[in-house]
């Protein structure tokens, strides 16, 4: 009798999984603040396929550009050097996130 076949989970890209620890990257620090838990807990979903972690991130993405961006408007000086990298690495994570390979491993999974 032949082994029934295993529904085998594809393996995550090199993005997805570049994009996931840049994303950790930032929550995990940020988890002092409910931003961060939320941040992180985005991060799970997304390497499990969610599609709406991808669109929250991408949000959260953008919110973190507004805090540099507003800082060097007023003159923050040093905190919007401080806040300039975390906005970088989040533009990175959300452009990861967004790549074919990623749509195409989230839509394997989604079809399985």
């Amino acid at each position: 009798m032949p082994a029934p076949q295993v529904d085998r989970v594809p393996r995550p890209p090199r993005n997805l999984r570049i994009a996931f620890t840049l994303w950790l990257v930032v929550g995990v620090p940020a988890c002092l603040l409910l931003w961060g838990i939320w941040v992180v807990t985005a991060a799970f979903h997304l390497r499990q396929g969610y599609r709406g972690s991808r669109i929250l991130l991408t949000g959260m993405a953008a919110m973190t550009w507004l805090a540099p961006l507003s800082l060097l408007a007023a003159d923050g000086g040093w905190w919007a050097l401080v806040s300039l990298p975390v906005a970088l690495v989040t533009l990175a994570a959300a452009v990861l996130s967004w790549t074919a390979e990623v749509t195409s491993y989230m839509e394997a999974l989604r079809t399985r």
